[in-house]
Order: C-alpha cells, then sequence, then structure tokens
C-alpha cells in the first residue's frame, strides 16, 4: 500500500485476542472506513475509496482481489471477505455526488442477509435494484443485500421536508425474529413509507423498526430543545435494543 495515505485495514483477533491475520486495501489516495460486521464465516466491510480501482492484499502482501466503481467520486462500496482471507466480492452505490463522504454508513449481518443503512443523493443506483429517485435532493436509505452476491433485493427509502442533508441513517441492528431497527437522524417531518414524524426545526434521533421485508413497522423519535445526534444500536435476542449518541442541554 501506498505510504503517506490512508489506506484501509481489516485484522481478525481470536477468543483469546490472540492475532490471525491482517490485510490491507487501498486506491493509491485517502480511503474511508465506515463500519464492520461478521457472522461465523464472514466479515463486511463498508467503506469509501477515493480512486476508481480498490486492491486488496492478503496477509502475505500480494494481492487478494481488486475491484472498480463507475466513477471516481468517492463512491460507497461493500465489500465481503471469508475467513481465509479471500475476498469474495464488492459492490459499490453509483451515487448523484460526492458529498456524503463523512456520512455513516451502518451495517449489519445475519438471518441470511446484510442490511445497510445512510444518507444519499437522489437519483442512486443499488445495484440488483436499479436507480432509485426521491424528487428530493437526498434521501434515508435501509436497504437488505444478498450475503452471496452483493446485490440489493430491495431498497426502503424516506425524505425530509427540512434542509438538505438532515435526513440519514447511522446504524442498524437486527434483532428478536428478525426484525431489523435503525437509528438515524433528522431534522423537520420525515417520511418513510405511510409513517410521518413530525420535527421540530432541530437534528433529533430517531429509531425506526422494520421487518425483513423492508416495511416499517414502527418509529419513535428522541426530542431536544437543541441539535441531538444518534450514532450507533445494538440489539439482544430478548428484543431489548440500546441506542448511542449525543446531545446539548437535555433529552427526552
Amino acid at each position: 500500500m501506498p505510504s503517506d495515505k490512508d489506506n484501509l485495514v481489516v485484522a481478525l483477533y481470536g477468543l483469546t485476542g490472540t492475532g490471525q491475520w491482517i490485510i490491507s486495501g487501498g486506491t493509491g489516495s485517502d480511503e474511508l472506513p465506515k463500519a464492520l460486521a461478521m457472522t461465523d464465516d464472514r466479515i463486511y466491510l463498508s467503506y469509501r475509496a477515493k480512486n476508481t480501482t480498490m486492491t486488496w492484499n492478503g496477509p502475505t502482501g500480494t494481492s487478494i482481489g481488486t475491484n472498480s466503481a463507475s466513477t471516481n467520486k468517492q463512491e460507497l462500496r461493500i465489500s465481503s471477505f471469508s475467513l481465509t482471507p479471500t475476498h469474495l466480492w464488492t459492490t459499490a452505490l453509483l451515487e448523484n455526488d460526492d458529498a456524503f463522504v463523512t456520512g455513516a454508513a451502518g451495517i449489519a449481518a445475519g438471518c441470511n442477509a446484510l442490511y445497510i443503512t445512510g444518507i444519499t443523493h437522489s437519483p442512486c443506483t443499488f445495484p440488483g435494484v436499479g436507480s432509485i429517485s426521491t424528487g428530493t435532493h437526498d434521501f434515508f436509505y435501509l436497504g437488505r443485500i444478498n450475503p452471496t452476491n452483493g446485490q440489493f433485493q430491495w431498497v426502503t427509502t424516506g425524505t425530509t421536508t427540512g434542509a438538505t442533508h438532515t435526513i440519514g441513517g447511522t446504524g442498524v441492528t437486527i434483532g428478536k425474529n428478525g426484525a431489523v431497527h435503525v437509528i438515524g437522524n433528522f431534522k423537520d417531518d420525515i417520511t418513510i413509507g405511510n409513517n410521518i414524524q413530525p420535527g421540530s426545526g432541530k437534528v433529533q434521533p430517531y429509531l425506526a423498526t422494520f421487518r425483513s421485508s423492508g416495511l416499517i413497522a414502527r418509529s419513535e423519535k428522541l426530542t431536544s430543545s437543541k441539535d441531538s445526534w444518534a450514532s450507533s444500536i445494538t440489539s439482544d435476542s430478548q428484543g431489548n435494543l440500546t441506542i448511542g449518541g449525543r446531545y446539548d442541554t437535555d433529552l427526552t
């Protein structure tokens, strides 16, 4: 990998904390890691790569795979690796702009699926689903990816009446009975399917639960007199959820 650049790295550790292997990836410029997810036999990484062609090097420093995006706009990519490690596949969103390089791209794996949530410009092309346009500047999305080939199986979107860049998912987890829970932020009214949450003019966290088909089941919001942000979520087998974020002054 080139020096004086931010290359990507993935390392596997055993139960006792002993290192198993390390792999690295880069396009020759500064890359941005986003999130990791893991199952019993696979590792998934979401990231943004600066240039078109991405090369992954294995533990010995030799290439274990390359992938290319359609443009060099720092498009969001998701790569899958076996535990050996072998590069299995990479999929990339064809986004309308690269303004969301610092935005979240939360992923979760389980129940024979890989889920990803974030924010993107409209229109955006999701491999396996096609181009999606919401008629707004940007939109929230939750997508289900086939873990075998990296193709999207469905994408659910949400929009806001607020200013641009004020809506998006930041974290996702798979809960009891395969329910998909997403944490994110919005400013003014947010609409996901037929579900609407009124906004307050401040950036506020929201929590939404989806069925494995992509249909929204329910949503809730947290409120604050000032801007507040949610960044992460996790769940257990009993249906309990834990969310994390930050706030100023008060939060309900």
